[in-house]
């Protein structure tokens, strides 16, 4: 997951990191396995 966000322009490591713990996504979970709040609330956090 934190390798799709740092592939984003403008998106490194600390920036991926940051938007993942305000989405309360762990590093470790897979994009397939994300719930409905994780993945609407990691689109907020990317617009």
């Amino acid at each position: 997951m934190a390798q799709l966000l740092r592939a984003l322009p403008g998106y490194g490591r600390a920036k991926a990191d940051a938007v993942m713990d305000q989405a309360e996504i762990s590093p470790s979970r897979r994009i397939s396995g994300l719930g409905k709040r994780q993945h609407e609330a990691l689109l907020k956090a990317l617009q």
